[in-house]
């Protein structure tokens, strides 16, 4: 073989190459038809010979992407590096832009998350170039949205902020100009984003204001339809808080207006399923019946097809109306197609991907259908697995979803009486809640929070309790029932049983909850827990009778004597179903402090009864066993027995039937008035003095709060709850817990002032617990209206025991209700008569009103023996 020396190229060799590749690049600018390879050959060539390196790099490199051969995309980045390593300081920016370009495009089309990575970095160098600020802008905005890609691949928290920070700054600085509207909107996504991780509701509500805003003043911009698909989707999890019907229809109408936008564009299949999601909400929460459904499900199975990417998502939205029609139907097939959609969804998605949780979650709840139609083992496995990933890896990346697999998966073990098994998921329900409401920014959100796992604390105290964790069952409980007020408890260091412990240390407390697995009584006594379970306690049997309570005493002006039936036979069921194994569980101590849970709140438990021929009545209640008081939680009781050892009992402050009202009340100035007598320092507001400036000044330094008149219980909107003023004002539950109170206690001798609301937090926060919360000591609320004659006589009683006897309050409101009940026409002619003259301890005035109610009774009548009559008060606090 011979082997020749290549020639050396003579210069005029070199210029025609040159030439001919000038030639070439010209008829390609000029839109001539020129093959990508003979392309890269010219610039190839023009790189060379160029007397800026840098350009001739650059040149070369988007003619190696034109052609986008294997390997071109390289070739192409290793120039634009070289090029940007070599380039004078203002030639930066440019190539930097190239370079985060080009990562970006390549990563779109393979997705290599390497690629997206550098891109983020070229970016944030371009950033900080020196330019307008508008261009900052700009780049900035990329940056963000970049972020929130690799996000939304990874999951990492940091890519989360990393774009909100980038977006937040792009927005600032075109602050004045129309080009902040897009980042408004990509900030708004990303606020959703994080509310969808973390459930932090202010991220929520941040995100709707922002694009309602968008969606009501940028009418004609191309990205609206987008920013109605996102209101949307905020108001769907909106919904799923606050349960509201406005909020669903509000969907329903955003998500209308930007599915009619995206007609005839690529975005239309996004648009049809967030339609179908907001159906779904209507369905589920406004007055959609299940046509909605039906319509969810024709507009999600013609949007998968051109879904491309976002796939999952339509199967998704399709999969959550096919369980939810297996519900409304029944139709087996339904949840066939329900498990299918979900499994498919779940195959496309990256291992990482945030979004398999809520898939997983839907998934465990499909499969514990099936299970519970066909006992299939596997479906049991699959379903259990399933629940278990989503609280194992969701609390970091998707609490919202976490959460409520750890519901489902506490509901489906203990259904099955793995109390073990349920007790994890259990426990880890009950530490993310106090995390994330912590993690709520303001009270009106952690309320709202509350709303939405208002059954859990209960559930999660009867699990741990059968799993043999007591302890753990008894500061569960605590936890939810206090939550609300960790702020006013100054409570840094948390709910622990030694504290619950040190709040039962001299009267036992007692947490009584339902589930539907049975109720539970927890007694912390002598610093243990006591436990009783209450097999007739179920969340059903005990929703069943707080109803029929509630509806006899709504009717009680038409049908009094239903009333009394229906009440006495609460309190006999009571006495069986719970009291009686509370009062045994509780032992030889003669007090105790009850804390219920949900319904139970609204029920005297005071009042529960058991035959007894020898007492008066016939009936031994509770109260003739123990002193039973009540109280929110063991924290709150705690702050109130501190509030009590430093209060005085002076001056009285009374507030006596404010005018005009509808109904007056007589007797409310015989309340105020054997009051008045035993207090050397008083002082008074009647009628129309009763203002709400008034009664805000006198408040804060009353010693003894006596309010007789008409208080109101909206037992739906507990916040609307609240003590009647001159001129049809009210003092709401919210201006009671806003003031500064030092009172020893409050006696709210008004209509139903112990009535609390029937979910969390609104079970908790009643007037007793508002005032608490507020500072006063203790509080007698009234759980139902009572006729004003026998208030007036209990109030009477319970002042003389209070003031005269030496009673505690709490001793002598249950000394009063006792004399109330057993106390014949005869007894009570005998104790007035004697004070007629005015020389006792009672004001003749009211002696006489008193007299004259029972002397024309039968002599032996216990006028006022039935619970309706006395039973209504309870006392809240120490």
């Amino acid at each position: 073989m011979i082997f020749r020396r290549r020639r050396k190229p003579t210069e005029d060799w070199i210029v025609a190459q040159v030439a001919e590749a000038l030639e070439v690049v010209a008829r390609a600018k000029a839109g001539g038809q020129v093959e990508a390879g003979r392309l890269v050959w010219a610039w190839t060539w023009l790189a060379e010979a160029h007397p800026d390196p840098v350009v001739g790099r650059v040149r070369l490199a988007e003619a190696l992407l034109a052609r986008a051969d294997p390997g071109d995309a390289e070739a192409a980045l290793g120039h634009l590096t070289a090029a940007l390593e070599s380039a004078a300081p203002k030639d930066r920016l440019p190539l930097l832009d190239n370079l985060w370009r080009v990562r970006l495009q390549l990563f779109q089309s393979d997705g290599d998350l390497a690629l997206l990575t550098a891109a983020i970095s070229d970016v944030r160098r371009a950033a900080a170039e020196p330019q307008s600020p508008e261009e900052r802008a700009e780049r900035l905005g990329y940056l963000g949205r970049m972020h929130r890609w690799r996000y939304q691949e990874t999951g990492h928290e940091a890519d989360l902020e990393g774009a909100l920070q980038a977006l937040v700054q792009a927005e600032l600085l075109v602050t004045d100009s129309p080009a902040r509207l897009p980042y408004l909107g990509d900030i708004a996504a990303l606020l959703l984003d994080r509310f969808e991780r973390k459930q932090i509701i202010d991220d929520l509500e941040r995100a709707i204001d922002i694009l309602e805003s968008l969606t009501a003043l940028a009418t004609d911009e191309p990205s609206l339809a987008t920013w109605l698909a996102n209101l949307a989707n905020a108001l769907h999890h909106r919904v799923e808080i606050s349960q509201s019907a406005e909020d669903s229809a509000r969907a329903v109408g955003a998500a209308d207006r930007a599915f009619r936008l995206a007609q005839g564009t690529r975005d239309r299949s996004v648009a049809a399923c967030n339609l179908a999601a907001a159906l779904i909400d209507r369905h589920q929460y406004g007055d959609g019946g299940v046509n909605d459904l039906d319509e969810a499900i024709v507009l999600c199975a013609d949007a998968i097809e051109g879904a491309g990417e976002l796939r999952p998502l339509a199967r998704q939205v399709l999969g959550v109306a096919y369980g939810l029609r297996f519900e409304a139907r029944h139709d087996e097939g339904d949840l066939r197609q329900a498990i299918e959609l979900r499994q498919t969804s779940l195959d496309e998605l990256g291992a990482d991907s945030p979004a398999r949780m809520p898939l997983l979650l839907d998934l465990g709840r499909c499969l514990r259908h099936r299970h519970q139609l066909r006992q299939d083992p596997a479906d049991l496995a699959r379903g259990l697995a399933a629940l278990r990933e989503v609280v194992g890896r969701g609390m970091e990346t998707h609490r919202g979803a976490a959460l409520k697999a750890a519901e489902l998966l506490v509901d489906w073990l203990a259904e099955r009486g793995a109390w073990a098994e349920a007790a994890e998921p259990a426990r880890i329900w009950s530490a993310a809640l106090a995390a994330q409401f912590g993690a709520q920014v303001t009270v009106q959100h952690k309320a709202r929070y509350l709303h939405v796992d208002q059954q859990m604390p209960g559930r999660v105290g009867v699990v741990l309790a059968h799993a043999g964790d007591a302890e753990a069952a008894a500061v569960a409980m605590e936890r939810g029932r206090t939550q609300l007020f960790a702020d006013t408890l100054g409570d840094g260091e948390g709910v622990t049983f030694a504290r619950i412990a040190e709040a039962a240390r001299d009267t036992p407390l007692v947490y009584l909850t339902s589930s539907p697995w049975g109720g539970l009584a927890l007694a912390v006594v002598d610093g243990e827990v006591r436990v009783r379970h209450l097999p007739d306690l179920t969340e059903e049997a005990l929703s069943d009778w707080s109803s029929g309570l509630y509806w006899a005493r709504a009717r009680r002006a038409g049908d009094p004597e239903r009333w009394r039936d229906v009440l006495d036979w609460t309190c006999e069921w009571l006495w069986t179903a719970c009291v009686r194994d509370v009062l045994e569980v509780v032992g030889e101590p003669e007090e105790l402090v009850l804390i219920p849970c949900g319904p139970l709140t609204t029920l005297p438990l005071h009042a529960a009864w058991t035959p007894d021929p020898t007492a008066p009545t016939g009936r031994c209640y509770a109260l003739d066993r123990k002193l039973i008081t009540y109280a929110p939680g063991a924290r709150m009781l705690h702050r109130a027995r501190t509030a009590a050892a430093a209060a005085t009992a002076d001056p009285l402050v009374t507030i006596e039937d404010p005018e005009p009202v509808a109904n007056p009340l007589p007797f409310a100035r015989a309340e105020t008035g054997a009051a008045g007598a035993l207090w050397p320092q008083a002082v008074s507001l009647r009628g129309d003095d009763v203002t709400r400036d008034a009664v805000r000044d006198v408040l804060p330094g009353a010693g003894v709060i006596h309010f007789a008149g008409h208080g109101r219980a909206d037992i739906v909107e507990p916040a609307r709850s609240g003590l009647g003023l001159a001129g049809g004002e009210l003092l709401a539950m919210d201006d009671l817990a806003g003031m500064p109170l030092r009172a020893r206690l409050a006696v709210l001798s008004a209509c139903e002032t112990a009535v609390p609301g029937l979910d969390i937090p609104d079970e908790v926060i009643g007037l007793p617990t508002a005032m608490l919360q507020a500072g006063a000591a203790g509080v007698i609320g009234s759980l139902w209206a009572v006729p004003d004659v026998s208030s007036a006589l209990l109030m009477i009683m319970f002042y003389r025991g209070w003031r005269l006897d030496g009673l505690s309050p709490a001793a002598a409101l249950r000394a009063a209700q006792r004399t109330v009940r057993d106390t014949s026409a005869k007894g009570w002619v005998e104790l007035f008569e004697p004070l007629l003259d005015g020389d006792g301890w009672l004001p003749a005035e009211v002696a006489e009103m008193c007299w004259e109610q029972v002397i024309l009774a039968d002599p032996g009548e216990l006028v006022y023996a039935s619970p309706s009559g006395w039973a209504s008060f309870a006392f809240t606090g120490a």
